[in-house]
């Protein structure tokens, strides 16, 4: 897999990925389907940014790392 998620995006996609869980977890007492749905966004997002790839970068041709020189 070729990484596309790097710098400041990966570092922003895992600090809100642990908060969208936690903040998940907390709304989970207060009933309803929003907790869980506001969970499995957390993982995507924690995921995405500790992988260093996202798919729907790729459909959008976008990459957040430096391109490499071949020298």
């Amino acid at each position: 897999m070729l990484k596309n998620v790097c710098g400041l995006d990966r570092i922003f996609r895992i600090i809100a990925g642990l908060g969208c869980i936690v903040a998940g977890i907390f709304r989970l007492f207060g009933g309803g389907i929003a907790g869980y749905i506001i969970i499995v966004i957390g993982i995507i997002l924690f995921f995405t940014g500790a992988v260093g790839h996202c798919g729907i970068y790729i459909l959008f041709g976008i990459s957040t790392c430096k391109k490499r020189r071949d020298d």
